[in-house]
């Protein structure tokens, strides 16, 4: 009898042992991949100057200061911005402090906001289209700030093929008028009537679940459809949902609540500085997400962090 009993509890802590792993392995399967989130700040709309005329560099500094500013906001949260800009190129390479360089020392991400394509009939098409592309990068790169990103290209032109002949990796901030690079008999009514990126500037696509799902594409005609290779795109939801009477984190909550095992989730925003920011805002905004990041179901990442967080796992 007693051999018997000895038998039963071997057996059952072999099944046990046996099944315990199974029922791991079930459980991981089901676990919540985080959200990566960030922001973007697109620094434009200050004319510090351009080669012919020459820069001021008053404003250049002045410029300088509010960037850092928030600069140093951001990070106190550990949550840096991700800069992109054209127009502070030249000043940045001509004066001191370089504050492009600046913000890469310190962690912050930088990118190109090229601010091109916009015009169907532009002098040069694609090969100017494409070579002023990469003149951006190579001189951010001359000062020693590697560049794997860039915004604000969206065109009737093949954008996308624009941007991997430049050099980039991907882009950031896809929105109605990038559909103008479509064949016509795929575009609707409003996008063929469409004649510039600030008439059909909302976010495409602007719906969860799609807006969290980055992807490659091929080229422009065909950017809408994923591909094996090619240009990656990030989407992203325009500014922060937030005001001086506080934030509405229902988008972030909706993108958390969308989230599915096994797949890749982002969700970026994006603020174009021209007019200066309220810290308040940004306080208010860092706050309301807080718990979220102490909770691992948003881990906060610069744009560059993001790229090679996505290529790791695609």
């Amino acid at each position: 009898m007693k051999h018997i009993s000895f038998t039963l509890i071997i057996l059952s802590l072999l099944i046990s042992s046996c099944s315990l792993p199974t029922a791991v392995a079930e459980e991981n399967a089901e676990e919540l991949p985080p959200l990566y989130l960030g922001f973007s700040i697109h620094l434009e709309g200050w004319k510090v100057g351009n080669e012919k005329l020459g820069y001021d560099q008053d404003l250049y500094e002045r410029y300088s200061d509010l960037i850092l500013g928030y600069s140093n906001l951001a990070n106190s949260y550990a949550m840096p911005f991700t800069w992109e800009t054209a127009n502070l190129i030249a000043p940045s390479a001509n004066f001191e402090p370089n504050i492009l360089l600046q913000l890469y020392q310190r962690g912050d991400g930088i990118g190109v906001h090229a601010d091109l394509g916009g015009k169907s009939n532009a002098p040069g098409g694609q090969k100017k289209f494409t070579r002023d592309m990469k003149k951006m990068r190579l001189d951010m790169e001359a000062m020693g700030i590697p560049i794997s990103h860039v915004s604000g290209i969206c065109s009737t032109m093949d954008w996308v093929t624009a941007a991997l002949d430049a050099g980039y990796e991907a882009t950031t901030g896809t929105v109605e008028y990038c559909l103008k690079s479509l064949p016509l008999d795929e575009q609707s009514a409003a996008i063929r009537a469409c004649e510039s990126p600030a008439t059909c500037h909302d976010a495409f696509p602007g719906e969860i679940p799609d807006l969290l799902h980055p992807y490659r594409a091929a080229d422009g005609s065909t950017w809408t459809t994923p591909a094996n290779e090619g240009l990656i795109l990030f989407h992203a939801a325009g500014d922060i949902p937030c005001t001086a009477t506080g934030c509405d984190i229902q988008m972030i909550e909706e993108a958390l609540a969308a989230r599915e095992p096994g797949i890749f989730h982002s969700l970026f925003f994006i603020h174009s500085f021209g007019s200066p920011m309220d810290e308040e805002i940004l306080r208010t905004f860092y706050e309301s997400i807080q718990p979220y990041i102490e909770s691992g179901d948003i881990v906060w990442q610069t744009m560059p962090q993001l790229l090679e967080t996505y290529k790791a796992v695609e």
